[in-house]
């Protein structure tokens, strides 16, 4: 499967980050990984085997759609992708719906904060237009993975039209024996003696 991923992570382009890591990873189970990450700043591509990681290098955040679009085009034009997949249903998830629409092939989005909350309603104006944006965007997904039982119950609840089979609970996951065998670098109690 090629798959193509609209992504807001620049840790991306640090060499040897947990990020580009993950990637690398993901790459393994698919036969091209395409992703392009919105920014503001401009990044050499990154090619590792399978995977391509290309910079929007906007301008402005207003230039993202626009530019993301347009190395989409590119990536696309190269090689047809089977899925396209985004971070949220916000400014990715904006990107993804157009890519699902221009190139007809299925849009998953991902789903990392309950923005139906009322708290996060009343945080910014800005969170206000991204709940409507979301509510009018995601009925067109194919899927859309959340992470926590308590997302789910959220979007069911809510006036969208998803079906309880397009959502998939899949949580985010913590390597608890890393944690456990790591040695302790910084003394909290003499940096916080509060």
């Amino acid at each position: 499967m090629k798959v193509l991923i609209i992504n807001i992570d620049k840790n991306i382009f640090e060499l040897g980050s947990k990020s580009l890591e993950r990637l690398k990873e993901y790459a393994n189970f698919c036969e091209k990984l395409s992703v392009v990450v919105l920014t503001r700043q401009s990044f050499e591509p990154i090619v590792s085997g399978n995977l391509s990681v290309f910079a929007t290098g906007s301008c402005c955040r207003a230039r993202y759609s626009f530019d993301a679009l347009s190395l989409a085009k590119k990536i696309m034009a190269g090689e047809e992708h089977d899925l396209v997949m985004t971070q949220d249903p916000f400014d990715t998830g904006h990107i993804g719906w157009l890519i699902k629409r221009k190139y007809k092939i299925p849009w998953q989005c991902q789903i990392h904060t309950d923005f139906l909350s009322p708290y996060f309603w009343q945080e910014s104006f800005l969170n206000k237009i991204r709940v409507l944006l979301a509510k009018f965007l995601l009925p067109s997904a194919d899927g859309i993975r959340v992470v926590s039982q308590r997302i789910k119950k959220s979007l069911l609840n809510s006036p969208f039209l998803i079906h309880n089979s397009s959502i998939v609970v899949l949580p985010i996951f913590v390597d608890l024996e890393k944690f456990k065998t790591t040695s302790i670098k910084t003394d909290l109690k003499q940096k916080y003696p509060q």
